[in-house]
């Protein structure tokens, strides 16, 4: 079952020092404080009403429960407003009835803190004037005050005298045989008695003639409003008209104490809907000794409401007082050993959060990159073509040509399964993680990031767009096949060369056929021919010869552009291999770098989340030292002299600073109890006069707690 802990009360003396000692049951999910700062207590009350919705939706279906600090006071200004039953009422209205939270409570309290009472039995009423009346209301729901109450005393006089005046019943009149049996004279008594006091009450409770502004609690609530009177005057007519047919109580009988009951059924904090809702338990914090001084008895009940619950089922009346007696040089030693753990552990964290340490982190070696692999640099042999036709020159064309074309993809898939080595081998060497200690986080994430920046450059500059690009051979051998196949079909056969040849020195010959040397001797005629025959042939050769050096300078020229785009190609395969290794050689370090980069920067950023952590989880320690400063100079505890013995030892309970402060045992007073103290439940707790034990921690601080009837704030009726 989770306790809400509602304060309204906005001066209740050192309850903030309080808080530090509920911590456990905060922690183990029984108890949600909720304080708030508004000034006014409707504020107060709508605002606990939004943090409770919030907090069941939350949760599961869960039991809740709710504890209201309400205060009581000699230094009240109004009657209704600052009077407990008005609170009350605030409450039910506010919250109870607030249709904004799904589920009711199991049960409500109302921890009444009274700073006036000096007296068990008996209220300061001497106190003010204000005081006297809120007590009044609360108790009797009357208030004698004429300028603060709706009906006066004098009007509920009035209502004596007019029975007094009419009804006179003697001694020897029989009033137990009915109304009917009455003598006539004081049947007509008693009927004009009942008339008059009738139109009197109805007067006096007429909701035309009351303002009810003289009433608000708030703009929209009113503690008495006009369906309130009305409805004290149908049960006051009711209880009225049937009193008449019992003459018995003629004689003792007071309109004006039966006027102030119904009234005290419709006010004040004993009404049916108070006593359905509410168990009031009331704190007299005396004004002498430490009772008022230690801020943790107020929040007794509360312990004992959100940890007992076989302890608070024996609260079988509606209202107690408490009473609670306390171990105080245990209280005292608890508190200084608290302090002291407070100022160590404040100063191990500032220290922490001042001091640098080397961090351990993985890390990958900062290794060449390099790839050493390389390409092949074989080329195919050129194609020879001769100059005289020959069967087989244009399979010869082809079978080059396919070699080319094999040749560049052989080594376009040797540099991609190169390529691929290298980054498998680069892979390798980023997975190759070792965890290093880093003196200096900040001076090795500088240096990381200039050389990150550096090496994204790098990576940018090597980077391919058209990486994997392959060249189509088999198009350009076409194109060139159209300048090709006209050149190889032109050239001459060997028997044309021949006939040709033969041909030519004959025609050639024939302007030098000379019909004088018919006479010489044939000898002569043979070598004159012959000189002439070889004079023409060696013309022949020659042009043969420049003939021949032409078309092979045309083969040869067709086929070195051939060539060349075979070696072009082959050199931008060779290129991109290159780059793409410096590529991937940028990226590995570019990789380590980065990965190393990142390690750092996720370091640096939790240890500026850790100092963050540690820097809140130091400041609250101030906050605490100084509850546990505030408690010390309530026992007049010498605290410089206490201060100055401080030792840095390590705390017996480390604050873990990613917890919440009610979380961490360093901050709770009672982790620091003496050893010799009991850590079981303690047997001098009585709830009317029946022994309880009580488990929780600071039942050890108690020697006695006693909850018993209030004598003071219970029901009664006042008389004039």
């Amino acid at each position: 079952m989770v306790t809400f802990v509602i304060n309204l009360h906005s001066g209740i003396p050192n309850l903030a020092l309080a808080e530090p000692f509920l911590y456990p049951l905060e922690k183990e999910g029984k108890l949600q404080l909720i304080f708030q700062a508004a000034d006014n207590l409707p504020d107060r009350i709508a605002m606990a009403a939004v943090l409770v919705r919030r907090h069941l939706e939350r949760l599961a279906y869960t039991q809740w429960q709710a504890v209201f600090l309400v205060k009581t006071g000699g230094e009240q200004r109004h009657t209704y407003r600052d009077s407990i039953s008005g609170q009350l009422l605030l409450i039910r209205r506010l919250f109870l009835e607030n249709t904004s939270i799904n589920t009711k409570p199991s049960q409500a309290y109302i921890i009444a803190i009274d700073q006036v009472n000096e007296d068990e039995a008996i209220p300061a009423i001497q106190v003010s004037d204000v005081y006297r009346d809120s007590w009044e209301l609360d108790t009797a729901g009357f208030v004698r005050n004429e300028q603060r109450f709706f009906i006066t005393e004098a009007q509920l006089q009035n209502l004596d005298q007019l029975w007094r005046n009419q009804v006179k019943v003697s001694a020897d009149t029989i009033v137990n045989l009915g109304f009917q049996r009455l003598p006539f004279e004081l049947q007509e008594s008693v009927n004009k008695a009942t008339q008059a006091i009738a139109q009197a009450a109805e007067q006096y409770l007429d909701p035309q003639r009351i303002d009810f502004s003289h009433y608000a609690l708030t703009r929209q609530i009113n503690y008495i409003d006009a369906d309130m009177v009305r409805q004290i005057y149908q049960t006051f007519t009711q209880r009225f008209g049937a009193l008449k047919n019992d003459p018995t109580r003629y004689a003792n009988f007071s309109p004006a104490d039966l006027l102030r009951g119904c009234i005290s059924e419709r006010l004040g904090i004993f009404t049916p809907d108070n006593e359905q809702l509410y168990r009031l338990l009331r704190f007299p914090l005396h004004t002498r000794g430490y009772f008022s001084a230690i801020p943790t008895a107020p929040l007794y009940p509360v312990a004992m409401i959100a940890n007992q619950e076989d302890a608070i089922k024996q609260l079988a009346r509606k209202n107690y007082t408490v009473a609670i007696d306390f171990d105080n040089a245990e209280l005292q030693q608890a508190i200084r050993n608290y302090l002291e753990h407070l100022h160590n552990t404040e100063q191990r964290y500032q220290n922490r959060v001042n001091a640098s340490p080397s961090v351990s982190l993985p890390q990958l070696d900062n290794k060449d990159c390099s790839c050493n692999v390389t390409l092949e640099r074989s080329v195919p042999a050129p194609i020879e073509i001769g100059f005289l036709r020959t069967n087989g020159d244009l399979y010869a064309w082809d079978t080059w040509n396919q070699q080319i074309a094999r040749h560049l993809e052989e080594y376009s898939l040797q540099s991609r399964k190169k390529i691929e080595s290298c980054i498998q081998e680069n892979q390798t060497k980023q997975s190759q993680v070792v965890v290093r200690d880093i003196p200096n986080l900040d001076e090795r994430h500088s240096e990381l990031e200039r050389s990150k920046t550096t090496l994204q450059g790098a990576v940018a500059h090597s980077f391919i767009a058209n990486h994997g690009s392959v060249f189509n051979w088999y198009n350009f051998q076409r194109e060139k096949e159209e300048l090709f196949k006209p050149k190889l079909f032109s050239r001459p056969s060997r028997n044309e060369i021949t006939w040709l040849l033969v041909a030519l020195t004959l025609v050639m010959t024939l302007p030098f056929w000379n019909t004088y040397i018919y006479d010489i001797e044939i000898g002569y005629q043979l070598f004159y021919y012959a000189i002439i025959g070889f004079v023409m042939l060696s013309l022949g050769l020659i042009a043969f010869w420049l003939a021949k050096r032409y078309y092979h300078r045309s083969f040869m020229k067709l086929l070195l552009s051939v060539q060349e785009k075979a070696l072009l190609l082959r050199t931008q395969i060779y290129d991109d291999f290159e780059r793409r290794k410096d590529y991937i050689k940028s990226l590995c370090q570019l990789n380590i770098v980065r990965y190393n980069y990142e390690q750092l920067q996720n370091a640096r950023q939790r240890r500026t989340e850790t100092n963050v952590i540690l820097t809140i989880t130091a400041a609250n320690s101030p906050e605490h030292k100084d509850i546990a400063r505030q408690i010390m100079r309530i026992f007049n505890t010498d605290e410089q002299s206490m201060t100055a013995t401080m030792r840095l030892d390590e705390a017996t309970t480390d604050p873990k600073p990613e917890l919440p402060v009610y979380e961490n045992a360093v901050y709770t007073p009672t982790t620091f109890l003496s050893a010799k103290m009991p850590t079981e439940g303690i047997e001098n707790v009585r709830i009317e006069n029946i022994p309880i034990a009580i488990k929780h921690p600071l039942a050890k601080l108690a020697t006695r707690i006693v909850l018993d009837r209030d004598k003071i704030y219970q029901k009664k009726n006042l008389t004039a």
